[in-house]
């Protein structure tokens, strides 16, 4: 990636709020796990006392642990989206379908090479995985989203939940993989 001729979109300020939100996350789960394990010591000394107030302890520490580690995954979820917020809108037409098995089960999915063209810079090229509940079509044009200008940058690209089939030139016969 060339980031001196194309810098990237820098990610909108709800990225940073749902980074903080995987720190925290992080952060309460790493305290509630520091806080069990001192009162498993505390309740194994010979002078731990009362265990009423133990009890309450490694419950509050499992609140924390399950409570930081729901934080940190909900926010690197809600993170992940905010990556393309800022991000440019371009239409690319489907120049190559690769079929991709599952190494797990029967399943499959698509690997779609995207090309954009631009009128003022080179070409986009991009390559973008579905989950094979549709069949792509060669010359389908599928809007997407990118954060540079980069035509190298294969793997920046973001579709929306739902690809409307706008043109189509010729048939699925050029699918690879089959």
């Amino acid at each position: 990636m060339d980031a001196e001729r194309y810098p990237p979109t820098p990610p909108g300020p709800s990225y940073r709020w749902w980074n903080l939100g995987i720190r925290l996350g992080i952060g309460a789960a790493c305290v509630g796990m520091l806080g069990f394990l001192a009162l498993i010591v505390v309740m194994i000394t010979p002078m731990s006392g009362d265990g009423r107030w133990a009890t309450i302890g490694i419950a509050v520490a499992w609140l924390m642990i399950i409570g930081g580690t729901a934080l940190a995954v909900a926010s690197g979820i809600k993170r992940g989206g905010a990556t393309f917020a800022n991000a440019h809108t371009s239409d690319g037409t489907i120049i190559d379908i690769a079929k991709v098995a599952s190494a797990d089960d029967d399943t499959y999915h698509y690997r779609l090479t995207l090309i954009a063209e631009q009128t003022d810079g080179p070409a986009l090229l991009r390559h973008l995985p579905t989950d094979g509940t549709s069949d792509p079509e060669i010359g389908q044009i599928v809007p997407f989203r990118h954060t540079t200008f980069d035509p190298d940058a294969l793997d920046d690209v973001e579709t929306p939940t739902v690809v409307t089939r706008r043109a189509v030139t010729s048939e699925v016969d050029n699918v690879r993989g089959d």
